[in-house]
């Protein structure tokens, strides 16, 4: 039998046409998921340091003017004085005895001096410079009423420089700072135990109550 020959409008309708390919799939795109991204931070390295030396020098100052303030003497030697511990005292309790408002005073000056030094230099400290710290500072052996009272009011002023330095970065660390905070549990338990211990033991209650710790 003779082949039929297809028209050209019966070609175009055929079924052995070649269907039409499908478009390609767009390729997927991922973005960040809100409220992830990194977020820039506003301030700047100079200011977060600023902003934590701020908290460290208040906190120091404040501590060096309550001690101060309860009558502690800093450059009274006989302030300073160790007393002897017994053998019924902890170990970890000894500070509380050798003499509380001197471990205080102490240890808030060199946080104080070293604070200032820190930000100034920001290199290995000095003796000497160190040492310079303490004489515009820290109240010294010698110096007259009216010497600790200009130091006290140069503390207040170097603090009142950096928090400026440290503008809004302050607020947003003292901020952390309060949210972090335990209060210091380690030292008012160490004080609870010998308070304690000192029901019993009337020497022990005797220099504590000399100490200022206990009524």
């Amino acid at each position: 039998m003779a082949e039929r020959i297809l028209s050209l409008d019966e070609f175009n309708l055929s079924p052995t046409q070649a269907p039409a390919q499908a478009p390609a799939p767009k390729a997927q795109t991922f973005g960040v998921i809100e409220g992830t991204e990194k977020k820039k931070d506003p301030f700047t390295g100079e200011q977060n340091k600023a902003a934590g030396f701020s908290l460290r020098m208040m906190e120091a100052n404040a501590n060096m003017n309550s001690v101060m303030d309860s009558g502690f003497n800093p450059i009274n030697f006989k302030d300073k004085i160790l007393i002897e511990q017994g053998p019924f005292v902890p170990e970890f309790a000894e500070n509380y005895l050798v003499s509380g408002k001197t471990q205080v005073f102490d240890n808030a000056a060199l946080d104080f001096a070293m604070s200032v030094l820190r930000k100034e230099s920001g290199a290995a400290l000095t003796a000497e410079e160190t040492a310079l710290m303490f004489q515009l500072y820290i109240p010294e052996a010698g110096d007259k009423p009216e010497e600790i009272a200009q130091k006290r009011r140069a503390r207040k002023l170097q603090v009142v420089s950096m928090k400026s330095m440290a503008g809004k970065a302050f607020d947003r660390a003292e901020k952390d700072l309060a949210e972090s905070d335990d209060g210091g549990a380690p030292q008012i338990e160490a004080l609870e135990i010998l308070k304690k211990r000192a029901q019993t033991n009337p020497e022990l209650a005797n220099k504590l109550r000399e100490r200022g710790l206990i009524e």
